[in-house]
């Protein structure tokens, strides 16, 4: 029976082992990660939107030897036991990084985040570029972002930012929402909208959005502390060209102007994936191709099946 790359990209996952991490600390921090004030589910993020959007190309045949599988060598090294973060950074390279790759369009490709590289203070785990744009490192110009998160509570972060209307700086866990500020770091940065975080139970996709409001009507959460030189902040309109074209013609030392997001929109996909079947890697097929056609930041998204 002929593959095709839907198959491919929905085959079950091996299962694997988990330890708790006797070495797990909070998580990252820097103060110029601004709160995140709201979050949503993604609900369009789902197989049926997916393979509607990219049915042409899901349903080309592959070879199977173009195809990266390592399942067979999991147990013989042992990478079916996972006891750190760079652990699982194994597990993401072998099972999600690598299968996804090998089917990507020849221009786009997802790899160390040192690949997107643009600014010292912007180094996700993983780096998703096309390779027909540079950035001005000469690097490939990112389109995307990802991060690798260990022992992770997002449920809890989640319900942290949900029932915190006023801000969540004096909450006794706030240290759980890092990561996700942590990625809309990444976005405001870089200027793109979509980031992700793998976990080991689950896959997080996210979509950030800008605020609409040209001048901002309610104050935002702010940080009880700030190092000198911080990011300010810039009330957003429709997109990010407008505050792109400043930042280059900005001189060395003069502040960065950074677009003002509102939210995002998270569709999480466990690693067993969905009951409608969606998988984790047929979820980062599919961002990476969206992220392709147009990764910009925006106030609103036109719906998945929308093109």
């Amino acid at each position: 029976m002929t593959q095709t790359v839907l198959d491919y990209l929905t085959k079950p996952e091996p299962e694997l082992n988990y330890y708790q991490n006797l070495d797990w600390q909070t998580p990252t921090y820097n103060s110029d990660w601004n709160p995140i004030e709201n979050i949503e589910e993604w609900t369009d993020f789902n197989y049926e939107n997916i393979v509607k959007r990219y049915y042409a190309d899901l349903h080309q045949p592959v070879n199977p030897d173009d195809l990266f599988n390592p399942t067979k060598m999991w147990e013989r090294i042992g990478m079916n036991n996972v006891y750190s973060e760079r652990g699982l950074e194994h597990k993401i390279l072998l099972k999600n990084i690598l299968v996804v790759s090998s089917v990507l369009p020849e221009h786009l490709f997802i790899g160390n985040g040192a690949n997107t590289a643009e600014e010292f203070d912007i180094f996700p785990d993983w780096g998703t570029g096309d390779k027909r744009r540079l950035n001005r490192q000469d690097r490939f110009k990112a389109i995307l972002g990802g991060d690798t998160k260990y022992n992770w509570s997002h449920c809890e972060a989640i319900s942290i930012i949900q029932s915190s209307p006023n801000g969540y700086e004096y909450h006794p866990r706030k240290h759980i929402v890092r990561p996700f500020e942590q990625n809309q770091h990444y976005a405001r940065k870089l200027g793109i909208c979509y980031q992700f975080s793998g976990k080991e139970d689950a896959f997080l996709f996210q979509r950030f959005w800008l605020s609409p409001e040209p001048v901002r009507t309610s104050p935002r959460p702010q940080r009880k502390t700030r190092f000198q030189g911080h990011h300010q902040r810039v009330i957003s309109s429709s997109t990010v060209s407008d505050v792109g074209s400043s930042i280059g013609a900005m001189s060395v030392g003069e502040p960065d102007l950074l677009p003002d997001i509102a939210g995002l929109h998270c569709a999480e996909v466990p690693s067993t994936g969905r009951p409608d079947g969606l998988t984790p890697n047929l979820a980062l097929y599919a961002l990476i191709r969206m992220a392709a056609e147009d990764s910009q930041l925006r106030s609103e998204y036109p719906p998945m099946d929308a093109r």
